[in-house]
């Protein structure tokens, strides 16, 4: 792998964790509000 490389791939590990993140966020929330034993706190 390039020293070029490096950059670009830190920022997709970057956007990839951050899209992981929000869509279990969302799922939560879902969950939730098709759920309404869950509390979320």
């Amino acid at each position: 792998m390039k020293v070029v490389d490096l950059p670009v791939v830190v920022g997709m590990v970057l956007v990839t964790g951050f899209f992981v993140v929000l869509a279990n966020a969302v799922a939560d929330v879902l969950y939730a509000v098709a759920d309404r034993r869950v509390v979320l706190t």
